[in-house]
């Protein structure tokens, strides 16, 4: 039995657009460090969803390859997602060693880690959320308002609050209490 999130309609992919192959990125479930770029058919997804470990379609190979089927360094299935279009697919997945084939984590050496870029990046696993981050997110939600950074401001603060051991059932209780409306 596999453990992944689905977030799309498999029926809905737009095969068509690359002759029957759509791109796939797949990234770390963990860090968000991308990890590799490959191509899936209509076969690749199902074997893909079937056993829970990532399965392309080679292009030289001319077959479907689970990554890691010879360096054991599987690709775990944790989540994956659609784009807008329907024509490309972003995987999450607990990588088993090394994913490329050189042997480092990643396919894309230079890419700055999210850390070192200018992205805001909050991790609610972090160790202790500082009024310094809520501070910066703040910042960038006011200045970028986007539905994403209102997604890490909002992690952030839910991330501060778990740290003081106040749940998402105080939160609602302290809402309700503090607002003249009905919430059901």
């Amino acid at each position: 039995m596999t453990n992944y999130t689905l977030n799309f309609k498999p029926e809905e992919l737009d095969w068509k657009k690359v002759n029957n192959q759509i791109p796939v990125i797949v990234q770390n479930y963990r860090s968000g460090v991308v990890l590799m770029q490959g191509f899936m058919n209509p076969e690749a997804l199902d074997k893909t969803l079937e056993i829970g470990k990532v399965t392309f379609y080679s292009r030289t190979k001319q077959r479907l390859w689970t990554k890691g089927e010879e360096s054991r360094h599987y690709l775990n299935l944790k989540a994956i997602t659609a784009d807008c279009d329907n024509d490309c697919l972003l995987i999450a997945a607990d990588p088993i060693g090394p994913t490329c084939h050189r042997g480092t984590e990643s396919c894309f050496d230079g890419h700055l880690p999210l850390e070192a870029s200018n992205i805001a990046v909050f991790n609610p696993e972090a160790a202790e959320v500082t009024e310094s981050d809520i501070a910066k997110l703040l910042t960038k939600f006011n200045t970028e308002s986007t539905r994403e950074n209102a997604a890490d401001l909002l992690k952030g603060v839910l991330g501060a609050l778990k740290q003081k051991g106040i749940s998402l059932r105080d939160i609602d209780a302290l809402f309700r209490q503090s607002c003249d409306c009905d919430h059901e």
